[in-house]
Parts: C-alpha cells; structure tokens; sequence
C-alpha cells in the first residue's frame, strides 16, 4: 500500500472515532441518552429525530469500514474501505452540521 493511500486511511480511522466520541457527547448534552458504542450513538441520533434515516445509514457503514480496518489486515479491505472514503466524508462532514444546529 502507498504511503498517501495508507495516511488517508488513517486519517479515516482517527476521525471516525473522533466523530462517534464527539456525538456520544452531544448526544448526553441534547437528550441525556448514555449510548456507548459508535452503533448505538449514531441509532440514539436517529431515534431521537437529531438525523435521518440515510445519514443514519451512511454513519453506520462508516462504523462498518472502520472495523473492518480494525480486526481485518488484508489488502482487499484496505481497498475496500479506500472506495467508501469520499462517502465516509461527507457522512462526517454532515455529522458536524448537525452539532452546529441552533
């Protein structure tokens, strides 16, 4: 793997888990709800109308790919993940929004 593939890989897999920390946050902030995993942050969001059905199902693969990457070392999922890279970002990006709302 080359090194700007392997860093933009990484880079995924530290703001991925920036982002499910910082929701878990906002999430106890906005509705008291104490979720402790990124699955059950980003279902707590939806359940409480704080996102919709499909940014919902974009932030759960984004959980999917990162644990792919945690517990799977081979090349093909390194592939893998690096396709669903521009999707993870926009995903994330809406998160952020979502913690700027009024």
């Amino acid at each position: 793997m080359d090194a700007i593939k392997n860093g933009k890989i990484q880079k995924f897999e530290y703001c991925a888990e920036l982002a499910w920390k910082t929701a878990k946050i906002y999430l106890e902030i906005k509705t008291g709800n104490m979720a402790m995993s990124p699955k059950a942050v980003y279902k707590s969001l939806f359940l409480n109308g704080l996102i919709d059905e499909g940014h919902y199902k974009l932030l759960f693969a984004t959980v999917e790919d990162r644990n792919k990457l945690s517990h799977i070392y081979k090349e093909e999922m390194y592939d893998d993940v690096y396709k669903n890279l521009k999707t993870h970002l926009t995903a994330l990006q809406n998160l952020v929004n979502v913690f700027n709302r009024p």
